[in-house]
């Protein structure tokens, strides 16, 4: 994966090639512990002193609406970009713990026919560029107004953080560049079930509201429509005190396995928003539980140079669901 001017690999893998994704840790809360440190490019500010940078994304309208230098360096890893492929992120600021704010530069997200890239406005200028080709899987999150995007490679990961207000602009692009990662369609037939403390049902429409619209009205499935294998877990309302570790919905469809689940450490004050992790079915290697986490496996193609996996602290309702759900059609180990 092209890393250029500085930029750097990622620091959440470890040796074995397992990562825990930043803000996936069990027990952690964002009041006393960091959930979401700072990037090389990111420049600590007083938080009393900080001037509060709205940093609405946008879709442009107007070439002059992009950094002319923006354009020319992800043109050149990322091929021809129509105004509908970027994203602009202005510069804002943004807490990274209790009483740490930094200021993030402005930024161009790109999605190319031959990569997708992001420009830094650091002062030189920097590009971090992920071939097609080389993503293994996309870790999308949308809580209230903050939103995060992580898309994963062997090498490294590129990440961008956004007001949410303008989601919709980027919801297209997510949705062409997940139909160009999944090209690999495996037969899966349909089967629904839900799984929590209070026992076993079969009806999709008795789903907290929350569940029921993601998996009727929003972009769980690569292709909407398409038949799949949905398994839910101890889910509820949204709502304050209630315990227990984060839930949620998995679908596994012919091109694709999708979890959505509650950030699992912002589940006190209501629980809000959603972590979304898509893997192509050609990179699932297999899944595995060991009580706490379900560990998502990647494969290796012959041009990797490592392999990765993801942990992801979920319950154990949701677990069993997956388990008796998807059979034989994912590898469990």
């Amino acid at each position: 994966m092209p890393l250029r001017s500085g930029a750097v690999e990622s620091r959440f893998a470890t040796p074995t090639g397992l990562r825990r994704l930043p803000g996936r840790w069990p027990g952690s809360r964002f009041r006393t512990a960091v959930s979401d440190p700072a990037e090389p490019w990111e420049t600590p500010i007083s938080r009393v002193e900080a001037a509060w940078l709205p940093g609405r994304p946008f879709r442009p309208s107007d070439i002059s609406q992009v950094p002319p230098a923006a354009l020319a360096a992800l043109g050149s890893d990322c091929g021809p970009l129509p105004l509908d492929s970027l994203f602009v992120v202005p510069r804002t600021t943004r807490l990274i713990g209790p009483r740490q704010c930094v200021l993030t530069p402005a930024k161009v997200l790109a999605f190319g026919d031959g990569a997708v890239g992001l420009w830094i406005d650091d002062g030189p200028g920097r590009v971090i560029a992920i071939p097609i080709d080389r993503l293994m899987a996309i870790d999308d999150r949308q809580i209230l107004l903050h939103g995060r995007l992580r898309l994963i490679a062997v090498e490294g990961d590129l990440v961008v953080r956004y007001n949410t207000t303008e989601r919709a602009d980027l919801r297209d692009n997510l949705a062409w560049l997940r139909r160009r990662v999944a090209t690999t369609s495996v037969p899966t037939g349909s089967g629904f079930l839900w799984l929590s403390r209070r026992g076993e049902q079969n009806d999709p429409q008795r789903l907290p509201f929350k569940w029921r619209f993601l998996l009727q009205y929003s972009s769980l499935l690569v292709e909407p429509g398409e038949e799949a294998l949905v398994a839910a877990g101890d889910v509820a309302e949204i709502r304050g005190r209630r315990s227990g570790p984060a839930s949620g919905v998995a679908v596994l469809a012919s091109r694709e396995l999708a979890i959505a689940s509650e950030p699992g450490e912002y589940l006190e004050g209501g629980r809000y928003g959603v972590d979304l992790l898509a893997v192509p079915r050609d990179r699932l290697e297999s899944l595995a539980w060991d009580g706490r986490f379900l560990t998502v496996r990647l494969a290796r193609r012959d041009t990797d140079s490592g392999s990765t996996s993801i942990a992801l602290p979920l319950d154990r309702h949701l677990i069993e669901a997956m388990r008796r759900v998807f059979g034989a059609a994912v590898a469990w180990s």
